[in-house]
């Protein structure tokens, strides 16, 4: 062995198990994390999908409550014997309808029109439209109107 060269260093035991072990949880911890996050995109679309729905299904509800006292309504008023012509007596239908008007605001009128040109209209008043009424001379308690 020749002395004048010197030996380059070496990686000392300690220091090379070190290394692998770095190595190991490098690659563990970069596994965890992938797989973390596939886990938690799933999830997270899980969510979002039953987010969705569930809000679909709240507004499909809340639209047939909104449109079901109309519909409802409409089929029993067409066939009442008292809206069949322009000639009969209201008195019959007027407090159905007046009573209906009341519990559904979103009905504001029920209109019925004739073949010879008279018709049947029933308004239902609000409290912004207190500005009108007072215009029109009205009751103060005035909420319908024939």
């Amino acid at each position: 062995m020749d002395m004048s060269q010197p030996r380059p260093p070496r990686l000392t035991l300690f220091t090379t198990v070190l290394s692998l072990f770095l190595i190991v949880a490098l690659l563990v911890g970069t596994a965890v994390t992938v797989t973390n996050y596939f886990e938690t995109r799933r999830t997270a679309l899980k969510v979002a999908a039953e987010t969705f729905r569930s809000t679909i299904n709240r507004i499909n509800e809340q639209r047939l409550a909104f449109f079901t006292p109309a519909y409802l309504l409409t089929n029993v008023l067409r066939n009442m014997p008292s809206l069949q012509s322009s000639a009969g007596s209201k008195d019959a239908v007027r407090q159905l309808i007046l009573s209906s008007l009341k519990v559904n605001p979103q009905i504001s009128a029920i209109y019925v029109g004739y073949e010879n040109g008279n018709f049947f209209h029933a308004l239902s008043f609000s409290d912004s439209e207190k500005a009108f009424l007072e215009e029109l001379q009205a009751p103060p308690l005035t909420r319908f109107a024939i």
